[in-house]
Order: structure tokens, then sequence, then C-alpha cells
């Protein structure tokens, strides 16, 4: 069966203020999450979620794993939102569960296994309140 919104992660992107992800920051956290969303549709995550709800939380999930936390669950689920009504404890939760599936696919919470680069050695990623 195919993929329903296959652009899902793009829609809830598009939804957050212009300055809400800085240049190449964006583009690795829009790829991670593509990867994530991936991961939740072989894991399931949110079964009966409307997709673009679990796009979001792989979107917050990305920017959890990636160094230098930009995002919050009220921003993300402010975009999202603006297509399918969520909540930040949605995206909290959900977010977690991505998180969660990535560690046991890949066997690290190292954003670069998943995007197939070097590690980015900015920073050390740190677990973070998830909020929820």
């Amino acid at each position: 069966m195919p993929v329903t919104r296959p652009n899902a992660v793009q829609t809830v992107a598009d939804g957050l203020d212009e300055d809400a992800l800085p240049g190449a920051r964006a583009v690795r956290t829009y790829r991670l999450a593509r990867h994530l969303l991936q991961l939740g549709d072989h894991e399931p995550v949110g079964p009966g979620t409307p997709r673009l709800t679990v796009a979001a939380a792989a979107l917050y999930a990305a920017d959890r794993l990636l160094p230098g936390k930009e995002l919050t669950q009220a921003q993300v689920a402010e975009a999202a939102s603006t297509v399918v009504e969520t909540s930040t404890g949605r995206i909290g939760r959900y977010g977690r569960e991505l998180f969660d599936a990535y560690e046991a696919e890949h066997g690290t919470d190292d954003p670069a296994v998943g995007l197939g680069t070097e590690r980015d050695t900015r920073a050390a990623t740190t677990r973070t309140d998830w909020g929820c």
C-alpha cells in the first residue's frame, strides 16, 4: 500500500517560521526527520494517528538528535496544526518513540549514522527533556 502524504515532513517544515531552523541545520534536520518517519512507518508509531502528526514528531526528534536544539514542541505542533490538529503531548510522546526506534535501529543516537555522513563533532548529543 502506498504511503499517504509522502511529503509530510516537508509540509510540517513549511509551516515553521522562516528563522526556526538556520541554513544547513534545516537541511540536516529535514533529512534526518524523513529517515525517522521511514523508521516510524516500519515500527508503528502512533497507530491510527495522522501521518502528518508523526511527521511533526519526526521533525522534533530529528532536532533532538542533532547538537544544539533549535525547535520546541510548541513550534512543531503549531506548524503541523495548520493542516491537522495535534498537541505538544503527541509531538513529545511520538518524538520519543521515534528517537528510541532510531537508537534501536542504529545502536546509537549519533545523527550521522542516519544521515550517512560523518559525525558532527561540534557538540555531543545529549538527552533532553521530552516534556511528556
